[in-house]
């Protein structure tokens, strides 16, 4: 199937950029992007088109279908599409919105980071929603009269995508910058890895089921959450190892581990190497304590 994109109202406002090698190849930057007014006559079909795209929906009612669904776009909402794949939208009658289509080496890692806790459209704080929507003018500014340098382009496209979580506050959605079990969990955990610490006693202290914490910190994390303590213990090893004398032995035991069998293999299963082959590849070690 062809793409098909309609022509919004006059008076909408459209530009383009072009990153240089140098932002491309390691930061966040703007493609296109504009603030758009419409009538229901305004739709749009594309098999892919190589970018994310964010959007501020200001007033009416549109749609987006991707992935077999569709979402209701209504004045408030924000919304994320991976444009990489098959996907339309348009407007329900009267719409305006503010949209921005991006990429960059972490644009993947922002988009997946986002979708899997807000979804692909979220209700954010009115805050929030205004403190986008400066960001997208902002950038809209810079990219027209091209006062903009592209490293500050990179800086706002990563508030703007970080925003929405550490902001907190939305109506569809339990993240809580803080406050999150992830966060929480990671917190406990860091302060207690030295001792004995089991998923159990984790889950107990957030007050939740172990299996209901197990999904919920993979979901939010990606990992379980023995693979993150086992993480902190074996970074802790790793500073002692190269700062102190201390035998292996010590360190295991100091990091939480509870036998230097155990630490040893744990350490060489992480890392490729024993305890002691790290500690020699580091160079010497203080004499410090």
């Amino acid at each position: 199937m062809r793409s098909y994109i309609s022509e919004p109202l006059s008076g909408s406002v459209t530009c383009f950029h072009t990153a240089t090698p140098k932002i491309s190849a390691g930061f966040l930057y703007p493609l296109c992007l504009g603030r758009y007014q419409c009538d229901d006559s305004y739709h749009v079909y594309r098999e892919s088109y190589d970018s994310f795209l964010f959007m501020l929906i200001l007033d009416g009612r549109g749609y987006l279908k991707i992935d077999g669904k569709t979402h209701q776009l209504t004045k408030g909402c924000a919304v994320l599409v991976d444009c990489y794949r098959p996907h339309s939208y348009g407007a329900l009658g009267s719409f305006s919105f503010l949209w921005l289509h991006f990429d960059g080496a972490t644009a993947r890692n922002y988009y997946s980071y986002l979708t899997e806790r807000l979804g692909q459209v979220f209700t954010p704080s009115q805050k929030s929603f205004g403190s986008m929507k400066l960001l997208i003018t902002q950038l809209l500014s810079g990219v027209l009269d091209g006062t903009a340098p592209e490293l500050q382009m990179a800086c706002w496209i990563t508030q703007l995508l970080t925003l929405p979580v550490l902001d907190g506050d939305f109506s569809d959605s339990e993240v809580s910058y803080g406050s999150s079990l992830s966060q929480r969990a990671c917190g406990y955990m860091r302060s207690r890895y030295q001792n004995p610490l089991s998923v159990d006693e984790v889950a107990s202290f957030l007050s939740v089921s172990t299996c209901h914490f197990i999904r919920q910190f993979k979901k939010e994390t990606g990992m379980t959450p023995h693979s993150y303590l086992l993480s902190v213990r074996i970074n802790s090893a790793k500073f002692y190892l190269k700062t102190t004398s201390d035998s292996v032995k010590e360190i295991g035991f100091r990091c939480g581990f509870q036998s230097e069998n155990h630490f040893c293999i744990s350490f060489k299963k992480a890392t490729g190497m024993t305890p002691s082959g790290y500690r020699g590849s580091a160079g010497e070690v203080s004499s410090e304590r």
